[in-house]
């Protein structure tokens, strides 16, 4: 379910502008495929060499039963048995989000002060695009896929002059 709100206000020159939107009732599926086939590892070196990227940390193993923090990886071949690569919902994360995706915070000059500069009105202002996110998943950023570039944050001001 998608929502989302605009609000603003203008007092005395002053502006505020708001726009917030959200999901809710989301799920996202965080990709298993970066188990496969151990990325980092090199296993077809004999011996296999190379640096574990951290998705290779903290699993589960008998010993680590207690405060492992993922699932087991298989060093058997994983397209015979899929282990590492099969559906499981502990991949399923809450893609619940709420973003303040622009704000406006404006100050228009009074008239007589304007007009004695030669110009009809004065206005200026700071604007920002995707300022904050509050999300149930910190992995990335949840409007996007995790393959996608994530949304930037833009912060600009500026002064608009009418003649």
């Amino acid at each position: 379910m998608f929502y989302g709100t605009t609000l603003g206000f203008n007092y005395k020159g002053f502006s505020l502008s708001v726009i917030i939107q959200g999901v809710f009732n989301r799920e996202i599926n965080t990709d298993n495929s970066y188990n496969a086939p151990f990325q980092g590892l090199g296993l077809f070196a004999s011996p296999p060499q190379g640096q574990a990227y951290e998705n290779a940390t903290a699993r589960w193993t008998p010993e680590t039963a207690a405060t492992a923090k993922l699932p087991e990886l298989s060093f058997i071949n994983t397209k015979l048995n899929g282990y590492n690569t099969a559906f499981s919902s502990f991949y399923l994360k809450s893609g619940d989000y709420v973003r303040l995706k622009n704000a406006e915070l404006g100050y228009s000059l009074p008239y007589s002060w304007a007009q004695r500069l030669g110009f009809a009105n004065i206005r200026v202002f700071i604007d920002g695009e995707n300022i904050a996110t509050l999300a149930g998943y910190g992995g990335y950023d949840p409007e996007v896929s995790p393959d996608n570039y994530p949304i930037q944050r833009v912060i600009s001001a500026g002064i608009n002059v009418k003649l």
